[in-house]
């Protein structure tokens, strides 16, 4: 029997913004509320039959009284449509008597999965029918640790079953900017044999399955410059059949990107500093095809004689402001942590101090194969590390560049 919703995770209402730019902090949080009333424009353009919220849909030691009103308001407007809404708090939004959650009046047609067990609900035809069973759980507490996703039971009648959960899938590739709250493993979700899972806590949109869907949306709206490109929620439908199609929806009518500039290490001076950094803006604005409003982060990277000119802020400040009066754009920062001062190694090499040793011992560890592998780590990530040529050529990478690095740190950042 056909049903369709909407899945969306991580709005992260009223979420504490860190800049220290108040009309920037402002700004985020009415455009985290569009990209919220988005989701709900979604679904009623598209007249599903719910709206799947994952988990961390607000914050909760900040909710407002203000957003709260929204909330509900915008719920209502999902009722009169007939379009329940499925919830599964998270760690940011748990399910207990001290926690806002439990104290709000919500409509008829939410339904909030509020036990640390796993519940079932089954949701009807006009005529009666199951048309799907939708399964979820809540945190209990901000630092839930059990793996919630071994207690939810095998598929079992022949509907459609959508699991609903905020968790850490262990085996994917970002679990590194993650905390472990929740954790499994995709196997633990596979044997369930369901239509299709909704999860939530990693906040870049990811297809860990799928035949038999296995998906995190990501979060609704980048937060910051970590949070990059484009965000929203995926538009499911199932058939008659079983069969599962999706589409991923942006929402957020704002999007983060980061435009990394590294061909500066001849640049001398401002104006040829500009025009660099205007070039490669130009390049990339050409790829996003966004018709909302761009937040960039310029990442300055590699060597450049004007590395300790950046030292003072306020030559940060300016040249942000000059990108920002350029290309027209809401907000631009430039990051400089990457950005090293210019050196000439081959000029320290074979000399009587420190500094030359090291980069005698860099060059041998680089060069030797053998002693590469035995400085290796047991465990290193991003390869499988069976096979020895393929470790050397990625151990190898890793060290590109590392040689600036002794350098730079044994000079003490001092300018040369």
């Amino acid at each position: 029997m056909a049903f369709s919703f909407v899945h969306i995770a991580d709005v992260h209402l009223d979420t504490p913004f860190k800049s220290r730019d108040e009309n920037l902090r402002r700004f985020l949080r009415n455009s985290l509320r569009e990209s919220f009333k988005a989701a709900i424009d979604l679904a009623i353009s598209e007249r599903v039959d719910a709206l799947l919220i994952a988990g961390d849909f607000f914050d909760n030691d900040t909710l407002s009284f203000s957003t709260e009103k929204f909330i509900l308001d915008v719920f209502k407007q999902l009722d009169k449509e007939n379009i329940n809404v499925f919830y599964a708090p998270g760690n940011h939004d748990p399910y207990g008597h001290s926690h806002r959650i439990s104290k709000i009046p919500w409509p008829k047609n939410v339904y909030i999965f509020n036990q640390s067990n796993v519940e079932a609900v089954n949701v009807y035809d006009d005529n009666g029918n199951i048309k799907a069973v939708v399964l979820g759980a809540a945190h209990k507490s901000k630092n839930e640790s059990r793996n919630i996703a071994e207690d939810f039971p095998k598929s079992k009648l022949n509907v459609p079953h959508i699991g609903l959960l905020h968790c850490l899938v262990l085996d994917t590739n970002t679990i590194c900017d993650h905390e472990r709250y929740a954790p499994c493993l995709i196997k633990d979700l596979e044997v369930k044999d369901y239509t299709y899972w909704a999860l939530g806590h990693i906040h870049k949109r990811q297809e860990l399955q799928k035949n038999k869907p296995i998906m995190y949306s990501g979060n609704i709206m980048g937060r910051n410059s970590k949070e990059t490109g484009a965000k929203g929620g995926y538009l499911v439908r199932i058939n008659d059949a079983g069969e599962v199609t999706y589409s991923f929806n942006e929402l957020s009518h704002i999007r983060w990107e980061e435009i990394i500039v590294d061909n500066i290490s001849n640049v001398t001076n401002y104006e040829e500093l500009k025009k660099r950094i205007f070039e490669k803006i130009e390049q990339e604005i050409l790829k996003y095809e966004f018709d909302g409003e761009l937040l960039i982060k310029v990442s300055l990277k590699g060597q450049c004689p004007l590395r300790f000119e950046f030292d003072d802020i306020e030559n940060i400040t300016e040249l942000e402001d000059d990108i920002k009066a350029y290309f027209g754009i809401f907000y631009v920062e430039v990051s400089v942590d990457d950005l090293k001062m210019s050196i000439e190694i081959d000029k320290y090499k074979n000399q009587p101090h420190v500094l030359s040793k090291a980069l005698e011992i860099f060059d041998d560890i680089k060069e030797d194969d053998e002693l590469l592998l035995k400085l290796k780590p047991e465990n290193l990530a991003g390869i499988s590390g069976k096979d020895d040529e393929e470790t050397v050529i990625y151990l190898r990478s890793l060290l590109k560049g590392a040689d600036m690095d002794i350098a730079t740190y044994l000079l003490g950042g001092d300018k040369p």
